[in-house]
């Protein structure tokens, strides 16, 4: 299954035409732009199954342990044996999952059952339970709600001649961009994921192991596949909580950046000139105090559109309103360079060409004067 890293729903207002976009690898930028079917197949923007749970990935992991009980439950009715040992809990159950084709099962009258056939009945049940849930709630609860909140946004920021608009469907908005940060598996530093492989290292370590035992897990713990399914964890976690309507683990890193997000002020910066906001495969990024780039550019940024992007800052005064800034085609521009930056490896363009999209300087006068604006003033102390 072709899984959008980046949603395609939200791709769609970058498209050059109805069903292609222009793309510009990071090394690249000021080349002609390559066009690319939106469905962006095996790309950095979408991969088979990212966010697929296979039950013979997951049985393994004790972390799943629950969403095998459906499975277990179901064959309650039967007797299954493995290597003339009886399964008969949860735990004989998993340990054995990954032998299934070995498994003797009989039903109540005492029939044998065919272990493929068998296998299959069970991966059904895996599919309708679990195997799917993350990209249908993508699907139905963000992905879904998005063109709605474009079209507020376009209807009343574009329009607006106040600085500041109700922030309606702000909670759509802020989901969107915490689960976009959870869907680059890349944003460890973002996410806190790093911290979580620090403390499993230092608890792994905290006995004596080989050297070389020690160099092994060193290179697991670290490795892209180990956090990749730390990071799938966090979010199927997230995903599941939602959907069974009950409480979310305060430490859940989607949960985290989710409620650092309704704690900032959201401003929607409008493009203001002939320079348009570009995006890319990281289209979600902060910008902090111990980054590179000036403290006044701050903030959690999201380009909505070519005309529209988000940014939240800290500032708690202003929680229930867009504050508008309508930015000069400098800032634009620099804002663009800091997306080119925080890409993985790709960015997208409404053109073949985007030379005149990017600058690596700021007009900072202007862009503190916009702040100070919607009252927004920056200290030279991170507090």
């Amino acid at each position: 299954m072709n899984c959008h890293i980046v949603p395609r729903v939200y791709l769609k207002s970058w498209r050059h035409n109805d069903s292609s976009i222009f793309i510009f690898p990071k090394d690249k930028l000021y080349s002609v732009g390559e066009e690319k079917s939106l469905s962006l197949k095996e790309t950095s923007f979408a991969q088979s199954n990212r966010f697929i749970l296979e039950s013979k990935d997951c049985y393994f992991n004790n972390a799943y342990k629950n969403e095998f009980l459906p499975l277990f439950e179901y064959c309650q009715a039967y007797n299954i044996e493995l290597h003339g040992n009886r399964i008969q809990s949860l735990e004989d159950f998993i340990e054995s999952y990954g032998s299934i084709k070995n498994w003797v099962i009989r039903d109540a009258d005492g029939s044998f059952i065919d272990a493929n056939v068998f296998a299959s009945e069970l991966e059904q049940i895996w599919e309708d339970k679990t195997q799917k849930l993350i990209e249908s709630y993508f699907n139905i609860n963000i992905e879904n709600k998005w063109n709605k909140f474009l079209s507020y946004v376009n209807r009343y920021a574009l329009n607006c001649t106040d600085t500041k608009v109700h922030a309606k469907s702000k909670y759509v908005l802020v989901e969107f961009m915490a689960t976009q940060m959870s869907r680059v598996f890349e944003q460890v530093d973002a996410l806190g994921i790093k911290q979580s492989l620090q403390i499993l290292e230092d608890i792994v370590f905290s006995s004596d192991l080989p050297e070389s035992l020690e160099c092994i897990l060193h290179e697991v713990l670290h490795g892209t596949a180990f956090r990749n399914e730390l990071c799938l964890l966090q979010l199927y976690n997230y995903v599941k909580a939602r959907v069974l309507k009950k409480p979310i683990e305060v430490d859940n890193t989607v949960s985290i950046v989710l409620n650092t997000l309704h704690k900032m002020c959201p401003i929607l910066l409008i493009a203001d000139g002939k320079s348009r906001f570009i995006t890319s495969d990281n289209p979600c990024y902060p910008v902090t105090l111990n980054s590179c780039w000036p403290k006044e550019f701050n903030g959690i940024y999201l380009p909505i559109s070519p005309e529209v992007c988000a940014y939240f800052v800290n500032n708690h005064s202003n929680l229930n309103n867009y504050m508008i800034i309508k930015t000069d085609e400098n800032n634009v521009r620099y804002i663009n360079y800091m997306t080119a930056i925080n890409c993985i490896s790709c960015v997208v363009h409404t053109s073949k060409t985007m030379q005149d999209m990017i600058s690596e300087t700021p007009k900072l006068e202007s862009w503190k004067s916009s702040l100070r604006r919607i009252g927004i003033a920056y200290k030279l102390s991170d507090d």
